[in-house]
């Protein structure tokens, strides 16, 4: 394919520069020597294969040109002018039926009359398809009586969609996803999605969002979380000694702004419940039948991502900073049939003040070459919660692969949330390179810490160890590939100070 698209270029260029082509230059397209078989790729590669593709054929070329020749001056071919800037007199939406033009062009921040940047124009389309109201979105500019028209296409998503998806992982095993996507249903500019998990460990998503105002860039969200999982126990060894059964339910409100490219920030009231119950228990908790606990949280929160891929980018960035404070906090224990202890009786377990945080991410992602990209990551958490309470939704459950309880996050090398931390840091390097295409091979060294910088930054932190020790390391290898189901990948991963390898096979993926 790349040689014929070269090819092309090589033989059009000749009626339009039969000097050059005596001579046998190549000319590529910009856009040709950009694009190949659906995926971007290196200029200079393209370049190298059309040339040797046109040499093969040099006196063939050659030939015609000086046949050409004797027919005297060529029609030249004028090449449209193709500007970097744009002021357009009027702004058409084509395509829409349920979905206002206003919020179209407010999405676009385009206005008639003032200078427009093309980068702008593909900058604020990728916006508004992330809005998920559409399935295709495309422009053209028009020059029409000496006025120039932006003219902006869009296929609508149906008002009511239905998806199914099924995903597998060696952790949280199987299931099926079922989505369904209400558009407009209550107001205009607004969309309801519904979807449910059923899985070993199922879990019920709604959540309801409604722009808000002439440019929508504020908007309303509404959103309940309901999951049944399991919360293994670890030894200082890493063996499970307990698993609990757990039982998740959320609800909260919340008002953001997108005003700022590739970003949204906004602040949160979540209302949360965790009840666990003993499935594999030890004698020294054979006692317990239910432990419970319930907080109201506040929360601000900043989320930038420009990646260029969900799954296995190349390129970009995302960040995430959740500043909260958490009140209303309740708890109790019951043991046996009957017994049944509240928060003024359990001082020593369950921290009834009120518990502030701060939850630091970014993800930077570098593109060495064309096939090899550097991917770093870190991750801290600093909060005011003392260790081993009962204020469970408090903690981070670190480690696995791809953990999917609520507040937790992966490091690998050791078991599947095993660690239960309320201030540590975590951090990773790894390479990605690209083997074929949509085939990925990856390697990482990931780091943890309960003391180090968390102490510097707040010396009164509650640190507590994980495992046996207060910092440790691992390192691992995946071997990925995308796929129309999502992504499929094998991994294996070791901690340091550990014997044994960790595995973990995923195909498909889960929200």
């Amino acid at each position: 394919a790349v040689s014929i698209l070269a090819q092309s270029a090589f033989i059009t260029s000749a009626f339009d520069s039969r000097e050059q082509l005596a001579k046998c230059d190549i000319l590529v397209e910009p856009e040709l020597a950009e694009y190949s078989t659906g995926s971007f790729s290196s200029t200079a590669g393209i370049m190298k294969k059309g040339e040797e593709a046109g040499k093969a054929y040099y006196q063939i070329f050659k030939n015609l040109a000086d046949s050409l020749d004797q027919f005297g001056p060529s029609h030249k071919i004028k090449q449209p002018e193709i500007h970097n800037e744009y002021v357009f007199d009027e702004i058409v939406i084509v395509g829409n039926s349920t979905i206002q033009n206003e919020f179209i062009t407010g999405k676009m921040r385009i206005e008639p009359g003032k200078e427009v940047a093309i980068s702008h124009i593909e900058k604020r389309l990728s916006i508004l398809y992330g809005t998920q109201y559409f399935e295709k979105i495309w422009y053209e500019i028009v020059k029409e009586n000496g006025k120039q028209k932006l003219e902006i296409f869009v296929v609508e998503r149906p008002n009511i969609q239905l998806r199914f998806s099924y995903h597998y992982d060696s952790e949280n095993k199987g299931g099926i996803i079922g989505n369904v996507t209400l558009r407009n249903l209550l107001l205009n500019r607004s969309r309801l999605i519904v979807e449910a998990d059923l899985a070993t460990h199922p879990n019920l998503f709604m959540d309801y969002f409604k722009y808000l105002g002439r440019h929508q860039n504020l908007a309303f969200g509404a959103s309940g979380v309901w999951s049944k999982n399991e919360l293994p126990a670890y030894d200082s060894l890493g063996s499970t000694s307990a698993i609990f059964n757990s039982s998740y339910a959320s609800g909260g409100v919340k008002l953001q702004s997108t005003i700022l490219q590739s970003s949204t920030f906004g602040a949160e009231i979540v209302w949360s419940n965790l009840v666990l119950t003993p499935k594999i228990i030890n004698d020294d908790l054979r006692a317990f039948s239910k432990i419970q606990y319930s907080n109201t949280a506040f929360k601000a929160f900043y989320k930038y991502n420009n990646l260029n891929d969900r799954f296995f980018p190349t390129k970009g960035m995302s960040a995430e900073v959740v500043a909260s404070t958490t009140t209303n906090l309740n708890g109790k224990i019951i043991i046996g049939d009957t017994l049944t202890l509240g928060s003024d009786q359990l001082e020593d377990f369950l921290q009834t003040s009120g518990i502030s945080s701060i939850n630091i991410s970014i993800n930077p992602i570098t593109r060495i070459s064309t096939k090899v990209s550097l991917i770093t990551k870190a991750r801290m958490k600093i909060s005011t919660i003392k260790s081993n309470t009962l204020n469970l939704s408090e903690y981070d459950f670190v480690g696995g692969f791809s953990p999917s309880l609520i507040n937790s996050s992966e490091y690998y090398g050791v078991g599947i949330k095993e660690f239960g931390i309320a201030n540590y840091f975590y951090g990773r390097i790894g390479f990605q390179y690209e083997i074929f295409h949509n085939i990925y091979l990856q390697g990482h060294i990931n780091y943890l810490d309960t003391q180090y910088p968390v102490t510097w930054i707040y010396p009164d932190a509650d640190i507590d160890k994980v495992g046996d020790r207060y910092r440790r390391f691992g390192y691992a290898a995946f071997l990925g590939m995308k796929t129309p189901i999502g992504p499929v990948s094998i991994a294996v991963a070791k901690d340091h100070y550990r014997k044994g390898w960790k595995s973990s096979l995923i195909i498909g993926f889960h929200y």
